[in-house]
């Protein structure tokens, strides 16, 4: 008995395949204020931090590692840009504002911390 069953949904349908057609998912609102901006936020703040650490530990002065952290920092949030809209997602100017906002932070913080 238990074999049959196995077989009967195992055999294909005489008409193939039930196919269901493709739906587009709802945009979702690209909002100002929103998780995944925080997100933005505080990876920017972290990437910018963590590479002005490493350059500061490789004996780089302080602007040339401000200027290598921002540049680094800020090209990340735009590869993860471009990744969404490669994936077919939409690309944010909102998440970049707040990638540079978090950039920005960051910058601040380590010059008043590092005098």
């Amino acid at each position: 008995m238990f074999r049959w069953l196995v077989l009967s949904f195992a055999l294909p349908l005489p008409g193939g395949p039930v196919q269901r057609p493709y739906i587009q998912p709802a945009p979702v609102p690209d909002e100002w204020i929103a998780p995944d901006k925080a997100g933005h936020f505080v990876g920017s703040y972290l990437a910018h931090t963590t590479v002005y650490a490493a350059l500061r530990t490789a004996d780089v002065d302080r602007r040339p590692a401000q200027t290598g952290a921002m540049v680094t920092s800020l090209a990340l949030g735009l590869s993860k840009e471009l990744f969404d809209r490669h994936r077919g997602g939409p690309f944010s100017w909102k998440d970049i504002v707040w990638d540079i906002a978090g950039t920005a932070a960051a910058a601040g913080a380590v010059s008043v911390m590092d005098r």
